[in-house]
């Protein structure tokens, strides 16, 4: 091993490819040599009608974070479930990271040396530590508080696959996982960041951990999640991001040819030769695990409020982030006159999946071109797709008197109760309730 010192964080320099991670502002790999208090636990699953899966578990101090039944095939959703809570896991490290995650950002390397004290407590190894933004949602159009307290599918846990032609789009970290029982919850320190949001320079930053494709869940910053949900905002995040998959020559001798972090590819090129021993397959714990033997634990426990509950329509769900993705849009760049109305005259076989991309992009960005945009949408010779995602999009401003009438309208000149676009126009006053 390479690893001479103990407990060290380095950064190194790599320069990373960044465009498959729309959601990412800028990236660094770091070295590790950690304590592996923060660790992965892996085990087969003994189940018949899980063939070939596994059980991984995230702890902290031998506290279970969170849980994932992963099947064998790569392109397919996995099951998670809670663990016990974060807050039973005792964690000096955590308790320190809250006032300097709290002061202006300046760069993403002293945010690293802030968390130094975390990122120790990792596993030795290489990591990328990146920042950017989360979506405080699961990905599926739920608060990402608000779990099941049992082994549920997460669409977050696999790529997504897009129209017209089923195209497949690998994940990069965007959606969120709790790790703290939501009895933890507490108001006061929700609309204490919420002020911090509206009035501050420095947003608050929570730190979260990249479990798989979409997937994070978060070590630090669960009210900050909640006060961003209220408010409607993107979650600016600290992302740690271990090693995901490796590729590896086809000659006789096997050795790395690209490492992936998350969506992030790093040639072994790149590397002194020494660091590619640190890349090895997560060892597997010897024993089955059998699936009766896996309790739920009951991690929520809070009835969630309309304004919590309605929150993720505001935010883009898996396909719909894939789908801006495969149009090239980056939220994280903002488009100027010129170039949104070239993106609209664009001659395409699936234009209006790419303007549908382009309401999404607009939704998440809080763009106020979004409203005169979608009204160009809504008359009957539109398509009644774009017409959907058009209504869809306008949700975002509820208190607009010109939108709500084009709700209005719809809804009196509507004449079959199974259409598919009523839904969406008798939510608009539900959802205006819970803003409220």
């Amino acid at each position: 091993m390479f690893f001479k010192t103990r407990n060290s964080v380095k950064i190194l320099d790599v320069d990373l490819d960044l465009s498959a991670m729309p959601s990412m502002r800028s990236a660094k790999l770091i070295s590790i040599v950690g304590s592996g208090q923060l660790k992965k636990q892996m085990a087969p699953l003994e189940d018949e009608r899980y063939a070939y899966h596994s059980l991984i578990t995230m702890t902290l101090n031998q506290i279970p974070l969170v849980r994932m039944i992963q099947p064998g095939c790569p392109t397919c959703a996995s099951l998670l479930a809670a663990g016990l809570g974060i807050e039973h896991a005792d964690c000096e490290a955590l308790r320190k990271l809250e006032d300097p995650l709290n002061q202006p950002f300046v760069s993403l390397d002293q945010s690293i040396t802030q968390l130094k004290p975390l990122l120790s407590l990792l596993e030795s190894g290489l990591y990328v530590v990146a920042e950017g933004i989360c979506m405080p949602t699961d990905g599926e159009g739920h608060f990402f508080w608000d779990i099941q307290n049992t082994w549920t599918e997460s669409a977050a846990t696999a790529g997504a696959f897009i129209r017209p032609d089923y195209e497949y789009v690998s994940g990069w970290p965007l959606y969120l996982y709790p790790t703290e029982t939501s009895a933890c919850l507490n108001p006061e320190r929700v609309t204490h960041y919420e002020e911090l949001f509206r009035t501050s320079a420095a947003r608050p930053r929570a730190v979260v951990y990249h479990l798989n494709e979409f997937m994070n869940f978060i070590l630090d910053g669960h009210h900050k999640a909640c006060a961003a949900a209220r408010l409607r905002q993107p979650l600016d995040c600290l992302f740690i991001i271990p090693v995901s998959g490796i590729a590896y020559s086809r000659d006789s001798k096997r050795q790395p040819k690209q490492f992936y972090f998350s969506s992030i590819p790093v040639s072994a090129d790149q590397l002194p030769v020494r660091f590619h021993a640190t890349f090895h397959p997560l060892r597997r714990e010897e024993k089955a695990v059998k699936l009766q033997d896996l309790p739920a634990y009951p991690l929520n426990s809070t009835s969630w409020d309309a304004a919590y509950r309605n929150s993720a329509q505001f935010y883009p769900t898996v396909v719909e982030a894939a789908e801006m993705a495969a149009a090239g849009l980056n939220w994280n760049r903002a488009l100027d006159d010129e170039q949104l109305y070239a993106f609209l005259r664009m001659d395409v076989q699936d234009k209006e999946l790419k303007t549908i991309a382009l309401f999404n992009y607009l939704r998440c960005r809080r763009d106020p071109r979004l409203k005169a945009l979608a009204l160009t949408c809504l008359d009957d010779q539109t398509p009644k797709v774009l017409r959907k995602a058009a209504y869809q999009a306008l949700r975002i401003f509820p208190e607009d008197p010109e939108v709500e009438q084009r709700f209005i309208d719809y809804l009196v000149q509507c004449d079959d109760p199974h259409d598919e676009i009523l839904p969406l126009i008798h939510s608009f006053w539900d959802q205006q309730d819970s803003c409220r």
